[in-house]
C-alpha cells in the first residue's frame, strides 16, 4: 500500500495540545473504577496543557498583546508625572510664663500641636481656594481664560460649557445635559444670573472653543485640599514642615506658598486682636480703679473740711499715766482698728460677689477693688489666668465659630474658673479673713480701757487716708501693665514666620507613567491568556489526556501521530504508535485466547475505521492469525482500505447465503478480512440475533486476534450490540474532534452492558501535541533508530493502511436484494 494521507487525517484544525497522563483509569474492567468518574486523579497545576491552550489561542494572545501595546502607549501619554513641592515654616514656642515675659504671652499665642489644626483650618485654606481659584476644575490648557472668575455670595455650582461660534461673534452658556443657560458675545460677563463674575476679554475666547468646567463649593474645595496637604511638626515644635503633590508644579508651588502665607497672616491677626482685647480689658480695669481712687480722694477732702474745727488729737484730755504710752499704744490700736474695719469691709464684699456670680458672672475688676483679693497670691493667680483666657476667646470668636474645638475648650475653661475654681478660693479667703477678724476684736476689746479717749475723728482720718493709699496703689499698678499691653500691641511680633519659601520644582517626585503603561499591557496581555485558558478549558471538544483518564475514567492505550504524506519518518512513528497500542491491548484483554475485541467512536470521521485495519496489521506482524470485520454494516468502507469487494460479506453471512468465501486473504502476511456485506435495511436486526454470536464462536478456533470495527455510538445500537458480543471494547477519539459531553453520555450505557472497556485510543495527535504527550510519557521515538531490513528477514513493515475516500455517502439501509 502507498503511504496516502487523505485530507481528512490531515486537517490543520486538528492540532491540539497533549497534557501529562495520570495513571491508574479505566471504564469498565479489572484495571480501574468502573463509571464516567473513574480515573486517576493526579493534582497540580498542568503546564503542559496551559501551553498548548496558548499557542491553540494564538490569535488570541496576539490579540491581546496588540491591544495592549496600545493601552500602554496611552497610558504613558494620558498620564502625567507627578511633582513635589515643599516650604518649612518657624514657630515660636517661647514659654509664656517665663519671668522676662510681659503682660500677654508674646510667643504662646497656641499651643504646639494647634498650630497644624490653624494650618488646616478654614480661616486659612478658604481664602487660598478663592486666591487660587480651587472651585473651578477644568484642563490646565484653560485656565487662562478663568483668571478673573469670582463667585458672588450666592451661586449656582455644577458643570457647564462654554462654546464659542465658529465665527467667534457669539457665546452660549450651556449645562453638560445641553440646556441653555446664558448667551451674549466676546466681552459680555458671563453667567450672572448664576452668580458668576466673569468676563473673559476678548482675544481670550478663540473661535470655535468650547471649554468643559465645573463649578464646585469653595468648602469643598478646601476640605479637598487640607486631604491633600501634608504637615509634619518636630518634637519641639519650632518648625511646621509643609508638602503638597500635583502634576502642575508651577500651580502647586503657587498654591503651596499662598498656604504658607496665609497661615501666617491668620496667626499675626489673632495675636494682633488677642493683644488688643487685653488692652481694652486693662483699660476698664484703670478706669474702674480711677474712679474708685478720685471717690476715696473726695471723701477723705471732705471730712477734712467738715471736721476742720473741731478740737485735735493733741488738745484732747489725757489720762495720768497714759501720756508716755500715748503713742505707740495710740497707733497700734489705731491699726488694730482701721486692720478690722478694712477686714470686716472687705468680708462683705467678697460676700457680696459671692451672692453675685449666678445673676452676673464674676467681673474681675470688682476683685482688683478689694485688698484683701490683692494679698492672696492663688486668686490673683486665678484672675489672671481668668483674664487671659477671656481675652483669647474673644479673639478666637472673630475667626471662628462656636462649633471649633479650640473655643468650646476655652467656655469649658472659662466656666470652670468662674464658677468653680473663684468661688472655691473666694470662700476660703472669707474664712480666712472672718478668723483674723475674731481675732482682732479680741485683741481690741482688751485694749479699749485704755484708749477710751481717742478721738473718732483721728481713726476716720486715718481709715480714709488708707483708702486713698490702696486705691492709689492698685491705679499705678494698672497704669503700668495698661501702658506694657499697649506697647506689646503696637510692637507684637508674629510667632510664626516663613523659613522655606515654596519653589518650583523641575524634577518629578513620581513618575507613574511607566508603572500605569506595564500595568494597562499587563492587563490587556494578561486578558488574552486568561481567555485562551478559559476558552481551552471550557472546550467542547476532546483535546488532552486528562480529558480521557480524569473527564470520562477511561484508560489510554495509545496516541497516533496526524499521518503526513511523504514523510518516511512519521509513517514509521505512527508504526510505533500502533506496535504500543497492541502491546496495551494485549495486555489489557489477559490471557484469554482468542484476543476478540470491537473498536468503536463517539461520532464519524474520528478514525476508528483507520486504527482498525492498523491495528489488525500490528497483530498479524506478530504471526498471530488475525481477523479483522467490518461490523458497520450501514456505511463500513474497511474494503476500500483494503482494495477488496465489499460483497460478499458480514451481513451475507448472517443471511446464511454465504460462510467460508466471505472472508478473503489481504496482502499482509497473516492477515484476514471479513467486508461488512450487502446492505440491507434489517442489518441492524442480523447484528443482534444470535446468528452474529454463533457467528464469532464459529471464527474463535481459527484465528488468534478477532477485531470488529462497529459503527461510531452514535450512530444508533450497532456498537453497543457489537460491543456486547465481543465482550471486549475500544474506544477511538480524536483530538480536537470529539465532542466529551456525547462521548460520556455514550459510555454511560455500556454500564448497564456486560461489556469490558480495555482503555481509549487518542488519535490524529500533530507533531506538538505528539511531541508533548506521546513524547513524554510514552517514549521519544529516534528517527534514526528504524530497524535494519535484516532484523526482519526481509519482512517490510514500513506502509500504514490509510483511508483514500471519505465516509460512505451510500445511505445507512438498503432495499432488499442489494
Amino acid at each position: 500500500m502507498s503511504d496516502q494521507v487523505p485530507s481528512k487525517y490531515d486537517r490543520a484544525d486538528a492540532e491540539s495540545a497533549l497534557v501529562p497522563f495520570e495513571e491508574g483509569g479505566g471504564w469498565v474492567g479489572s484495571s480501574g473504577p468502573t463509571g464516567p468518574q473513574g480515573g486517576g486523579g493526579g493534582g497540580g497545576i498542568e503546564v503542559g496543557r496551559i501551553i498548548n491552550a496558548l499557542l491553540r489561542f494564538k490569535w488570541l494572545i496576539a490579540l491581546g498583546f496588540v491591544l495592549g501595546v496600545g493601552a500602554a502607549y496611552g497610558a504613558y501619554r494620558l498620564v502625567e508625572p507627578e511633582y513635589r513641592v515643599e516650604g518649612a515654616i518657624w514657630v515660636n514656642v517661647e514659654d509664656p510664663r517665663s519671668a522676662d515675659a510681659g503682660p500677654i504671652a508674646q510667643a504662646g499665642l497656641l499651643e504646639a500641636t494647634a498650630w497644624l489644626d490653624l494650618l488646616e483650618s478654614y480661616a486659612v485654606l478658604d481664602p487660598v481656594v478663592l486666591e487660587e481659584r480651587l472651585f473651578i476644575d477644568t484642563q490646565p490648557a484653560n485656565r487662562g481664560l478663568f483668571f478673573n472668575f469670582s463667585l458672588d455670595d450666592r451661586f449656582a455650582p455644577g458643570g457647564f460649557v462654554l462654546e464659542v461660534t465658529d465665527d467667534g461673534q457669539a457665546w452660549t452658556l450651556v449645562t453638560d445635559d445641553g440646556r441653555q443657560l446664558d448667551a451674549g458675545v466676546p466681552g459680555d460677563p458671563i453667567g450672572r444670573d448664576l452668580g458668576f463674575r466673569w468676563a473673559p476679554p476678548r482675544g481670550a475666547m478663540a473661535a470655535g472653543m468650547s471649554v468643559r468646567f465645573d463649578v464646585i463649593q469653595p468648602r469643598d474645595a478646601a476640605a479637598e485640599l487640607s486631604e491633600q496637604l501634608q504637615s509634619s511638626m518636630d518634637r519641639q515644635g519650632n518648625f511646621i514642615r509643609l508638602s503638597l503633590d500635583g502634576t502642575e508644579p508651577e500651580r502647586v508651588a503657587s498654591i503651596l506658598q499662598s498656604v504658607m502665607e496665609r497661615h501666617v497672616s491668620v496667626a499675626a491677626d489673632l495675636k494682633k486682636a488677642e493683644l488688643d482685647e487685653l488692652t481694652v480689658i486693662l483699660e476698664e480695669q484703670l478706669s474702674a480703679v480711677q474712679r474708685e481712687l478720685e471717690r476715696a480722694e473726695n471723701d477723705l477732702e471732705s471730712f477734712r473740711i467738715q471736721t476742720i474745727t473741731l478740737p485735735t488729737e493733741e488738745s484732747a484730755p489725757i489720762a495720768p499715766g497714759i501720756e508716755q504710752t500715748r503713742g505707740p499704744v495710740f497707733a497700734d490700736y489705731f491699726n488694730r482698728r482701721m486692720e478690722l474695719e478694712e477686714v470686716t469691709r472687705d468680708i462683705e464684699r467678697l460676700n457680696a460677689l459671692l451672692d453675685s456670680i449666678p445673676e452676673d458672672g464674676i467681673r474681675v475688676e470688682s476683685f482688683e477693688l478689694i485688698p484683701a483679693a490683692q494679698t492672696s497670691s492663688q486668686l490673683q493667680g486665678a484672675l489672671t489666668e481668668l483674664t487671659q483666657k477671656r481675652a483669647e476667646l474673644r479673639s478666637l470668636l472673630q475667626r471662628y465659630t462656636e462649633d471649633y474645638q479650640p473655643v468650646i475648650d476655652l467656655r469649658q475653661d472659662i466656666r470652670n474658673l468662674e464658677m468653680v475654681s473663684l468661688p472655691a478660693l473666694t470662700t476660703s479667703l472669707v474664712a480666712e479673713l472672718e478668723e483674723v477678724q475674731r481675732n482682732l476684736r479680741d485683741l481690741l476689746n482688751q485694749r479699749s480701757g485704755e484708749l477710751q479717749e481717742i478721738p473718732p475723728r483721728a481713726i476716720e482720718e486715718a481709715r480714709l487716708e488708707r483708702r486713698v493709699a490702696i486705691a492709689d496703689r492698685l491705679y499705678v499698678d494698672l497704669r503700668q501693665r495698661y501702658e506694657t499691653a499697649s506697647l506689646a500691641s503696637a510692637s507684637s511680633i508674629p510667632d510664626v514666620r516663613i523659613l522655606d519659601n515654596a519653589q518650583v520644582p523641575t524634577i518629578p517626585s513620581s513618575d507613574p507613567r511607566l508603572r500605569f503603561a506595564v500595568m494597562a499591557f499587563a492587563a490587556l496581555f494578561g486578558l488574552g491568556i486568561a481567555g485562551a485558558v478559559l476558552l481551552d478549558h471550557f472546550d467542547p471538544r476532546l483535546r488532552y489526556l486528562s480529558d480521557v483518564s480524569e473527564g470520562l475514567g477511561m484508560e489510554i492505550l495509545g496516541m497516533v501521530p496526524r499521518l503526513r504524506t511523504g514523510r518516511a519518518d512519521n509513517s514509521q512513528r505512527v508504526f510505533e504508535a500502533f506496535r504500543d497500542i497492541r502491546m496495551r491491548v494485549d495486555f489489557a484483554h489477559g490471557t484469554t485466547r482468542p484476543v476478540l475485541l470491537s473498536i468503536t467512536s463517539p461520532e464519524t470521521e474520528e478514525g476508528k475505521t483507520f486504527v482498525s485495519a492498523n491495528l489488525a496489521i500490528a497483530f498479524s506482524q506478530l504471526g498471530h492469525r488475525t481477523l479483522v470485520i467490518d461490523g458497520d454494516t450501514r456505511r463500513g468502507d474497511l474494503h476500500e482500505l483494503f482494495d477488496r469487494e465489499r460483497k460478499p460479506g458480514l451481513t451475507d453471512v448472517l443471511e446464511g447465503t454465504v460462510a467460508e468465501s466471505a472472508i478473503r486473504a489481504t496482502d499482509y502476511p497473516n492477515l484476514s478480512f471479513l467486508p461488512c456485506g450487502s446492505r440491507r435495511s434489517a442489518s441492524p436486526e442480523m447484528l443482534s440475533s444470535s446468528r452474529m454470536q454463533q457467528t464469532l464462536a464459529s471464527y474463535k478456533p481459527r484465528f488468534d486476534v478477532i477485531i470488529v470495527d462497529c459503527p461510531p455510538m452514535a450512530a444508533g445500537s450497532d456498537a453497543f450490540v457489537l460491543g456486547a458480543h465481543t465482550g471486549n471494547l475500544v474506544v477511538v477519539m480524536r483530538s480536537g474532534s470529539t465532542n466529551k459531553d456525547l462521548t460520556r453520555a455514550k459510555m454511560e450505557i455500556f454500564l448497564r452492558l456486560p461489556v469490558r472497556v480495555l482503555g481509549g485510543v487518542l488519535n490524529d495527535l500533530s507533531d506538538k501535541d505528539a511531541g508533548v504527550g506521546y513524547d513524554r510519557h510514552y517514549g521519544y521515538y529516534l528517527a534514526d533508530y528504524a530497524p535494519g531490513a535484516d532484523e526482519y528477514d526481509g519482512f517490510e513493515v514500513d506502509e500504514v493502511v490509510t483511508a483514500e475516500t471519505e465516509e460512505d455517502e451510500e445511505p445507512a439501509a438498503a432495499a432488499p436484494g442489494d
